[in-house]
């Protein structure tokens, strides 16, 4: 169950940013040393909606910010690539991001994906939007070209069959099924798994 974080009222509006680590405990939390000017604390500032999206699931909430909040920071690729190291040190396939101001209600949580070696953030990310930070599926993807693979797509969707081709330039694969061959681009997966013959 999650152990939800102690929630601050703060006067005035701050900026801060919430990730949620899924099946991560404080034991075996892992927090790599952060770049210079930016921290992620636990029980710390966590937005409500944010923390509606994740209540039901197992892990922890981590808070950024620079020593108070988020107002004047503005290197924004360091806060995502910070975030994705996090990712890696707990070996997750994602891990949410979301930049949020306190006391603020968000008509509407959007859901964007974002993957590190691809993607910069290089201006202050939109406000109630959740980045995913995803593992770069391209790798996979190259690395079983030719081999039997499951893709499974974000919308529930999963595909069986030969992975024939994928030209990570253009972005677009063609799996061979019995069926027939399918065409995709990996924004669509959710992730790739090798399968034996």
């Amino acid at each position: 169950m999650t152990i939800h974080p102690v929630y601050m009222r703060l006067s005035g509006l701050c900026l801060y940013a919430n990730a949620f680590l899924k099946g991560i405990d404080r034991e075996s939390l892992v927090i790599p040393d952060p770049p210079p000017g930016i921290f992620a604390s636990l029980d710390h500032t966590v937005h409500l909606q944010f923390n509606d999206k994740f209540e039901e699931q197992d892990g922890r909430f981590l808070t950024f910010h620079d020593g108070h909040c988020l107002c004047q920071y503005s290197d924004w690729k360091t806060l995502t690539s910070y975030a994705n190291s996090i990712r890696e040190a707990n070996t997750l396939e994602v891990i949410p991001l979301m930049l949020f101001g306190t006391g603020v209600e968000y008509e509407n949580l959007d859901w964007h994906d974002f993957y590190p070696k691809l993607d910069e953030m290089t201006e202050r990310p939109k406000q109630g939007t959740i980045f995913n930070i995803r593992i770069i599926i391209v790798r996979r993807l190259l690395a079983n070209i030719g081999k039997k693979v499951e893709l499974r797509y974000k919308s529930g969707k999963i595909a069986r069959g030969i992975l024939e081709r994928y030209e990570d330039t253009e972005d677009y694969g063609i799996l061979h099924s019995k069926e027939e061959d399918v065409f995709f681009s990996f924004r669509e997966l959710e992730n790739v798994v090798s399968m034996k013959e």
